[in-house]
């Protein structure tokens, strides 16, 4: 299922399912414009099923893929409405045409939802202009396939003519000739609304609430978690923010994973604002102490939990540290099974976390001061350290198996051979059902059930283990 969610999140993928709905749609116009017979008005309706075959196997996908049947619905409805006058048995004549045409807002829906490496573009100006002139664009090819399709041949007398009359009709908002089909008429109702939307956007009427819904900040704003499951939530906004959630995004672990956080002080704007992919992190901007905002972000279906000491004007780090270990007990109660991690101020609480059953803390500064003071003790070590904790390129650490037949030896005598078998360094040992992390355990007898703590290069790392 992880594997499943990275592919239908990839940029490659959607973009094909991008060119097939542009395929489609310039089908359709020529068709209309065209008047094609015989042999090749066949090939193209078999390039049409074609098209419309890989189109319902992409949506099975995501159907699939969906934490539930009303979920896909929801967030698919504009595409499932798009594909329904392409099969035979709904051709419910030419006025099935212009639901077709929806095909071009999936397109933009495509481009907007899931290609995260456009996803830096909604950052600037200028795309503002850029989706004005798409829903243009849209309304003209759909005016001028619509008119050519119903009012040739009565008000319309050629295919060029159909085009400068959706052209001057979107502008002027009124038609030269009433339209006399029904088709036609539907049509001139769309492009006069088109008008009157665009002419809105240009004005500033409208134009923030487009860009918004277009942006999904409110779809990416949640009050509730939903079908959401084995997802990661983020308890605190602050500096260390960033690194975390694109660390947790690089990882081939988490690959398909989505991020919730949770914090009063955090929007997604100031995400993108950061130049992250906001494609698979939700904010409920709330107080993450409380109980029922856990609930709702499904703290019981999670995996990991990680609660940052997020401070704020007037409040001590005594208080900061009230509320994480607040909100990491109140997590452990909530979900037992939970893998969580917490950072405090004070040494002193520490013990309080241990106890009520969190994973780790960390202690902040702790961890920075301590690889300062090795730095300066000895020269060259700080890049070994880098390249382990960075994604981006070189090495990291991930947990193996114990490869079979090694169960009984000494760890010493077996590092040669399990450097071959696992084409890392092994560097330390979890015992099964353990939590603990035994470091350089050269005296260990293996056994079976254990994991070992291997450094593998990144490309060699399991995804989606």
């Amino acid at each position: 299922m992880r594997r499943l969610k990275a592919l239908l999140a990839s940029p490659g993928f959607n973009l094909f399912v991008g060119l097939l709905i542009i395929i489609s749609v310039g089908l359709l116009g020529y068709e209309v414009f065209a008047k094609p017979d015989g042999v090749l008005l066949g090939r193209i309706l078999l390039i049409q099923d074609l098209i419309l075959i890989l189109l319902v196997m992409e949506l099975g996908l995501r159907w699939k893929a969906s934490p539930s049947t009303a979920a896909f619905f929801r967030k698919h409805w504009l595409e499932i409405l798009a594909i329904l006058p392409m099969l035979r048995v709904f051709r419910l004549g030419r006025i099935a045409i212009l639901l077709r045409l929806v095909q071009l807002l999936s397109f933009g829906a495509i481009f907007q939802r899931r290609l995260s490496r456009l996803q830096a573009l909604f950052n600037s100006r200028w795309p503002e202009y850029a989706v004005l002139f798409g829903f243009t664009l849209f309304a003209l090819i759909f005016g001028a396939i619509g008119l050519a399709e119903f009012e040739q041949g009565s008000t319309i007398k050629s295919t060029d003519e159909a085009f400068w009359q959706a052209l001057f009709s979107l502008l002027a908002g009124e038609y030269a000739d009433y339209p006399e089909t029904l088709g036609g008429r539907l049509v001139f109702l769309v492009l006069v609304l088109f008008g009157m939307g665009i002419f809105a956007m240009l004005t500033g009427t409208i134009s923030a609430f487009m860009m918004d819904k277009l942006k999904e900040e409110d779809m990416s704003v949640i009050q509730d978690a939903g079908g959401i499951s084995q997802h990661i939530v983020i308890c605190g906004f602050t500096s260390k923010t960033e690194v975390l959630i694109r660390e947790l995004l690089a990882d081939s672990e988490h690959a398909s994973r989505d991020i919730i956080l949770i914090s009063s002080q955090a929007g997604m704007r100031e995400l993108k604002n950061m130049g992250l992919n906001s494609e698979r992190v939700m904010v409920m901007t709330e107080d993450f102490t409380q109980a029922e905002v856990l609930r709702r972000a499904g703290l019981d279906r999670a995996v990991t939990a990680m609660i940052l000491a997020e401070e704020s004007a007037g409040r001590s780090s005594q208080d900061t540290d009230a509320r994480t270990i607040l909100a990491a007990l109140t997590i452990e109660k909530m979900n037992p099974s939970i893998h969580s991690v917490a950072e405090l101020n004070h040494a002193e609480y520490l013990d309080h976390l241990k106890m009520g059953g969190v994973d780790d803390v960390i202690l902040q500064g702790e961890v920075c001061g301590r690889l300062l003071g090795r730095a300066g003790l000895s020269r060259g070590m700080l890049p070994f350290f880098e390249d382990l904790l960075t994604h981006q390129s070189g090495n990291g650490l991930s947990f193996r198996p114990l490869p079979k037949g090694m169960e009984g030896r000494i760890m010493s005598e077996a590092l040669s051979e399990l450097y071959a078998i696992l084409g890392g360094i092994v560097v330390g040992l979890r015992a099964q059902g353990s939590r603990e992390l035994e470091v350089n355990p050269q005296s260990r007898r293996l056994k079976n059930g254990d994991e070992l703590l291997v450094i593998l290069p990144w490309n060699k790392i399991p995804k989606g283990r």
